[in-house]
């Protein structure tokens, strides 16, 4: 990333607008320069664990949802992600614990049902 966003919020945008538009080396550097100036940003952990997953690297996504839920626990999107990701590794019992767990933690009209 070139000449990146001195503040967190230009930092978030950044990562936001790379996501968006697949530029996902630009998103992992931005989310981890957000991290770096604020290690308990769950947004960050979880948009760093969704770029992981897209650029397929699996064990590393996992590590960000559960660092997001570590910071907190009853976050629908950490567990719902962590469970379709334990799913693409091939953890069946994993995924379905997780996707269990972010059911009962899911706000209305949420569909993580139908990755169970």
């Amino acid at each position: 990333m070139k000449n990146p966003p001195a503040t967190l919020s230009d930092l978030i945008q950044a990562a936001i607008r790379y996501e968006n538009t697949g530029n996902f080396k630009g998103a992992e550097s931005a989310y981890q320069a957000i991290l770096a100036q604020d290690s308990r940003q769950v947004d960050a952990h979880l948009g760093l664990g969704r770029v992981y997953t897209q650029r397929q690297l699996l064990p590393e996504a996992i590590q960000a949802f559960k660092a997001a839920l570590k910071i907190d626990p009853s976050n629908y999107f950490a567990r719902a992600n962590l469970g379709a990701a334990l799913r693409l590794t091939g953890d069946l019992p994993g995924a379905i614990d997780a996707l269990r767990q972010a059911k009962g933690l899911a706000p209305a009209g949420a569909g993580v049902h139908i990755l169970l």
